[in-house]
């Protein structure tokens, strides 16, 4: 079964969806989430749930400013205890609350640690954001198993990355090679993977940094040759302009990927810049699709460019910009100065 699984990875065997946090805010868009997917021959790339990953850090900062948190956590644990329980049959709540308290008593312990001596490292930093896709992910496998078989992955056991001036890299050869090892023995329908989170080279859990989920849908895209990506929002896909400015905007049907790149990275927030360069690379379409609004076409992003009627396809903005000057004699010469500034 697994030298099967292996060639049909490179088969184009699998799509591959990515779920945001809008998509996973409460049982009620769980249900929904089931109710696009097919149920088979798929990989599920979920966020944690709406505003998880901010609470997290907010309460991190608390607990390091000497501040008041405990309300806040639990109501947090609170908020995914109702959804497991409007989700699951009472006979298999029990397990999954189980997870959920001794993760929550986890973060409870460092959120104290972190009190008391009034710091944090950013390795403790990525291991606390990191349980928000790691709970709904389990959620969603529990539900989803309801009907069909499915399993979860936690995306720090099979995803290498390593930062090089700065930015997220991926060790591709052994996350594939680690990936293939994982389900060589395993047999399911659907696949739940952990949004965001990865693994040091050393093996430590860390994150992909904030947005990251819709760049490890790609990454686990590339991994997997799927046949394509679909990252459901809560937008019709991407605008001419930002919606919520300009109310005469409508969706774009085409992007090419450096359109999609270039509208990315100056400010169009419903795509992460770092999500095309894995897609690209392997030729795999991608789609910007709403889960509030399923039957919408949305946004395909190919390799194909295709000329619209107007004059302009995309606008967008950045707020909030500075312009910085900086001159002088000490810097002519001096190797490395443009990279510290």
């Amino acid at each position: 079964k697994g030298v099967q699984l292996i060639v049909e990875l490179n088969k184009n065997f699998y799509t591959l969806h990515k779920f945001g946090g809008s998509s996973l805010a409460d049982a009620k868009r769980f249900n929904e989430v089931k109710k696009i997917l097919a149920g088979n021959q798929e990989v599920i790339v979920v966020s944690a749930t709406k505003g998880t990953t901010t609470q997290l850090q907010n309460m991190l900062d608390a607990a390091r400013d000497g501040k008041t948190w405990h309300t806040e956590l639990s109501a947090l644990e609170s908020a995914h205890q109702t959804i497991i329980n409007a989700l699951l049959p009472q006979d298999q709540h029990a397990e999954l609350l189980q997870v959920l308290r001794n993760d929550f008593a986890t973060v409870a312990d460092i959120y104290n640690t972190v009190a008391k001596i009034g710091a944090y490292s950013s390795e403790i930093q990525d291991f606390i954001l990191g349980y928000g896709e790691q709970w709904s992910a389990q959620i969603l496998t529990a539900y989803l198993n309801l009907t069909n078989k499915t399993l979860y992955l936690d995306a720090s056991k099979v995803l290498y990355c390593y930062k090089k001036d700065g930015v997220v890299c991926i060790d591709w050869e052994r996350s594939q090679a680690a990936l293939i090892e994982y389900l060589k023995d395993k047999d399911f329908s659907q696949l739940v993977v952990t949004g965001f989170i990865a693994s040091t080279l050393d093996g430590k859990r860390t994150t992909l940094g904030r947005n990251g989920s819709d760049f490890s849908g790609a990454i686990f895209a590339r991994l997997f040759q799927a046949i394509k990506l679909i990252i459901w929002t809560d937008v019709d896909g991407i605008y001419t302009a930002h919606p919520a400015k300009v109310k005469s905007a409508f969706c774009i049907d085409n992007l090419s990927y450096q359109e999609a790149l270039e509208l990315a990275y100056f400010g169009a927030s419903v795509l992460h810049p770092m999500t095309i360069a894995p897609v690209q690379e392997a030729n795999i379409p991608l789609y910007i699709k709403n889960s509030y609004n399923p039957n919408a076409e949305g946004t395909l992003i190919t390799n194909a460019s295709t000329k619209s009627k107007h004059p302009i396809k995309g606008l967008t903005y950045v707020d909030e910009i500075a312009l910085i000057n900086i001159e002088g004699a000490g810097m002519a010469g001096v190797s490395g100065s443009a990279a510290r500034i």
